[in-house]
């Protein structure tokens, strides 16, 4: 059930996480089956149980939200997070998207709440659905430019004109 609140309640994996943590949003371009999910986390656990930088473990999580979306988040205050440690994230996501046959790194994926469900289109059909009025500044959109898990709690589900969109209002 979609509510009016912005703010988004994380499952308890990303929860327990500090508010610091770092966050990777990976847009699936399809809804993803229990059994997709269930794969995805459980290479997700180990992918995050085995993630290093610089020769040290990572305090890592892989988790999902609402079906569509790969949440890849890492406490990186103890251990920096690196250039290496972050090309094996992506390595890690896109193996996923090679082992279940779904893409999750196109960033032109749009996820939008219309009518009370959460509805999907690429940039361009975005920009007509905002000219024919389908869409406006106050339709909810799914932010994936959050860079914490603060910003993930306030900022991944809000407003069109409080995202990056804004430009095709």
């Amino acid at each position: 059930m979609l509510t009016n609140t912005t703010t988004f309640d994380l499952p308890s994996k990303l929860a327990d996480m500090p508010n610091t943590s770092r966050v990777w949003v990976y847009k699936s371009n399809r809804v993803l089956n229990a059994e997709e999910v269930n794969t995805i986390l459980q290479d997700g656990q180990t992918f995050s149980d085995g993630w290093r930088s610089h020769g040290e473990d990572l305090s890592a999580v892989v988790d999902i939200l609402l079906d569509r979306f790969v949440i890849v988040m890492v406490d990186d205050r103890v251990t920096d997070v690196g250039g290496c440690s972050i090309d094996t994230s992506v390595h890690f996501i896109k193996m996923i998207e090679q082992k279940i046959d779904v893409l999750l790194t196109d960033r032109m994926i749009v996820w939008y709440e219309h009518d009370g469900e959460i509805q999907k289109c690429r940039t361009a059909p975005f920009r007509e659905k905002a000219c024919n009025g389908h869409v406006n500044g106050d339709t909810i959109v799914y932010n994936d430019l959050v860079n914490n898990k603060a910003d993930l709690i306030s900022n991944f589900r809000v407003p069109a004109k409080n995202s990056w969109l804004s430009s095709f209002l």
